[in-house]
Protein backbone atom coordinates (compact mmCIF):
# COMPACT_ATOMS: atom_id res chain seq x y z
CA UNK A 1 0.00 0.00 0.00
CA UNK A 2 1.28 3.32 -0.95
CA UNK A 3 0.00 6.90 0.49
CA UNK A 4 3.25 9.10 -0.84
CA UNK A 5 5.46 9.69 0.59
CA UNK A 6 5.35 6.31 2.51
CA UNK A 7 4.57 2.70 1.70
CA UNK A 8 3.46 0.15 3.53
CA UNK A 9 4.25 -3.25 3.01
CA UNK A 10 3.07 -5.91 5.97
CA UNK A 11 2.14 -9.51 6.67
CA UNK A 12 0.03 -11.55 9.23
CA UNK A 13 1.62 -13.78 11.64
CA UNK A 14 0.76 -15.97 14.39
CA UNK A 15 1.82 -14.76 17.58
CA UNK A 16 4.25 -16.65 19.80
CA UNK A 17 4.05 -15.53 23.39
CA UNK A 18 7.02 -13.51 23.98
CA UNK A 19 6.49 -11.55 20.87
CA UNK A 20 4.73 -8.33 20.32
CA UNK A 21 1.39 -8.59 18.67
CA UNK A 22 2.60 -5.67 16.19
CA UNK A 23 6.34 -5.28 14.96
CA UNK A 24 7.28 -2.25 13.43
CA UNK A 25 10.51 -1.68 10.56
CA UNK A 26 11.47 1.36 9.61
CA UNK A 27 13.10 2.08 6.45
CA UNK A 28 14.53 5.79 5.11
CA UNK A 29 17.83 5.02 2.38
CA UNK A 30 20.52 6.67 1.74
CA UNK A 31 19.65 6.73 -1.66
CA UNK A 32 17.00 10.03 -0.96
CA UNK A 33 18.54 11.56 2.29
CA UNK A 34 22.98 11.40 1.98
CA UNK A 35 22.95 13.34 5.43
CA UNK A 36 22.42 11.19 8.47
CA UNK A 37 20.26 14.17 9.98
CA UNK A 38 17.68 13.83 7.41
CA UNK A 39 17.29 10.32 7.88
CA UNK A 40 17.05 10.54 11.41
CA UNK A 41 14.40 13.01 10.95
CA UNK A 42 11.82 10.95 9.42
CA UNK A 43 12.56 8.03 11.37
CA UNK A 44 11.72 9.91 14.04
CA UNK A 45 8.49 11.19 12.64
CA UNK A 46 7.54 7.65 11.12
CA UNK A 47 7.92 6.61 15.04
CA UNK A 48 5.79 9.37 16.38
CA UNK A 49 3.10 8.93 13.74
CA UNK A 50 3.07 5.00 14.43
CA UNK A 51 3.11 6.15 18.16
CA UNK A 52 -0.11 8.36 18.15
CA UNK A 53 -2.35 6.31 15.54
CA UNK A 54 -1.04 2.42 16.75
CA UNK A 55 -4.33 2.30 18.96
CA UNK A 56 -5.73 1.87 15.17
CA UNK A 57 -3.76 -1.30 14.99
CA UNK A 58 -4.73 -2.54 18.32
CA UNK A 59 -8.53 -2.15 18.77
CA UNK A 60 -8.55 -4.27 15.46
CA UNK A 61 -6.02 -6.72 17.49
CA UNK A 62 -7.55 -6.98 20.63
CA UNK A 63 -10.30 -9.90 20.12
CA UNK A 64 -7.28 -11.52 18.59
CA UNK A 65 -4.51 -12.52 20.87
CA UNK A 66 -2.58 -15.20 18.79
CA UNK A 67 -2.56 -12.99 15.64
CA UNK A 68 0.44 -10.76 14.78
CA UNK A 69 1.28 -8.54 12.10
CA UNK A 70 4.70 -7.48 10.65
CA UNK A 71 4.65 -3.91 9.24
CA UNK A 72 7.64 -1.93 7.16
CA UNK A 73 6.95 1.31 6.71
CA UNK A 74 9.60 2.58 4.03
CA UNK A 75 9.76 6.40 2.80
CA UNK A 76 9.75 7.10 -0.91
CA UNK A 77 10.30 10.87 -1.34
CA UNK A 78 13.87 12.86 -1.14
CA UNK A 79 12.27 15.83 0.46
CA UNK A 80 11.53 16.02 3.79
CA UNK A 81 7.81 16.73 5.07
CA UNK A 82 6.35 18.41 8.01
CA UNK A 83 5.48 15.75 10.83
CA UNK A 84 1.17 16.52 10.53
CA UNK A 85 1.49 15.26 6.65
CA UNK A 86 3.60 12.45 7.91
CA UNK A 87 1.24 11.25 10.42
CA UNK A 88 -1.94 11.92 8.19
CA UNK A 89 0.01 9.21 5.51
CA UNK A 90 0.73 6.66 8.62
CA UNK A 91 -3.11 6.87 10.13
CA UNK A 92 -4.36 6.44 6.29
CA UNK A 93 -2.13 3.87 5.61
CA UNK A 94 -2.81 2.20 9.06
CA UNK A 95 -7.11 2.51 8.56
CA UNK A 96 -6.49 1.45 5.14
CA UNK A 97 -4.87 -1.83 6.42
CA UNK A 98 -7.89 -2.15 9.18
CA UNK A 99 -10.81 -1.90 6.51
CA UNK A 100 -9.11 -4.51 4.27
CA UNK A 101 -10.03 -6.75 6.78
CA UNK A 102 -6.32 -8.14 6.82
CA UNK A 103 -6.82 -8.00 10.45
CA UNK A 104 -10.11 -9.94 10.63
CA UNK A 105 -10.87 -13.42 11.97
CA UNK A 106 -10.81 -15.15 9.17
CA UNK A 107 -7.13 -13.79 7.65
CA UNK A 108 -6.20 -15.23 11.17
CA UNK A 109 -7.59 -18.62 10.62
CA UNK A 110 -5.95 -18.78 7.32
CA UNK A 111 -2.41 -17.68 8.95
CA UNK A 112 -3.16 -20.82 11.00
CA UNK A 113 -4.05 -23.17 8.45
CA UNK A 114 -0.86 -22.28 6.29
CA UNK A 115 1.40 -22.16 9.81
CA UNK A 116 -0.42 -25.98 10.30
CA UNK A 117 0.77 -26.72 6.56
CA UNK A 118 4.35 -25.65 7.57
CA UNK A 119 4.87 -27.64 10.36
CA UNK A 120 3.43 -30.76 8.69
CA UNK A 121 5.85 -30.50 5.95
CA UNK A 122 9.02 -29.98 8.03
CA UNK A 123 7.50 -32.79 10.01
CA UNK A 124 6.88 -35.33 6.95
CA UNK A 125 11.11 -35.05 5.98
Amino acid sequence: MTAFPLRMVYRTTLRQEPNPQVRLLISVSKRYFKHAVDRNRVKRQLREAYRLNKHLLYEALADQPQQGVDIALIWLDSRLHDSEHVSKRVRSLLLRLREEGILSPQSYESVASRRAQEVQGVQDK
